[in-house]
């Protein structure tokens, strides 16, 4: 990818904490290597469909995103009808009400000031009454690069400059 300056760079890989830039956690874990994308790509045998499908699938995942969101935090979303088993499928997940949320603590900005780094958390909530990190995933397989992601998170939640910034829920 190409940026127009540094600035730009900055905008599309990190955040500014107290006028200090981070980089994000899911730029910093791109780095790493993913046969599975790779080996898609060589499958699909067109770089443009393999692409559009990657596009498509992302476009998916940003609505999926809104759906779960809405959920968590009990409210009721406009649901598309080719997303309609997703959402009933977070619904059986979640039966009995075990994740508890709030606006406020959804897509929330996360941040290390010891490691340096800082993303965006789909949602910090209590689910079966422990505090922790949801991320929602959208993919068929589940990834090991997921646990870096959410590992990153929940270490700078332990940090006390992070605490001071969460309004932590009641159970």
């Amino acid at each position: 990818m190409w940026y127009k300056n540094a600035e730009n760079f900055k905008d599309e890989n990190g955040h500014y904490i107290g006028g200090e830039w981070y980089p994000r956690v899911t730029k910093i874990i791109q780095i790493k290597s993913k046969p599975a994308l790779e080996y898609f790509f060589k499958e699909v045998g067109s770089y443009d469909l393999a692409q559009g499908i990657k596009n498509k699938s992302a476009q998916e995942g940003s609505v999926t995103h809104g759906i779960v969101e809405k959920l968590i935090i009990g409210e009721i979303p406009d649901i598309p009808k080719e997303f309609s088993a997703i959402a009933a499928a977070f619904e059986k997940f979640n039966f009995g009400g075990r994740i508890k949320s709030s606006p406020e603590l959804v897509e929330r900005k996360i941040w290390s000031c010891r490691e340096k780094y800082a993303g965006t958390a789909d949602a910090l909530a209590f689910i079966d009454g422990k505090f922790g990190v949801l991320d929602i995933k959208t993919a068929t397989r589940f990834y090991p690069d997921y646990n870096l992601q959410t590992a990153a998170y929940v270490a700078a939640l332990g940090e006390s400059e992070m605490k001071e910034h969460i309004p932590y829920p009641r159970k």
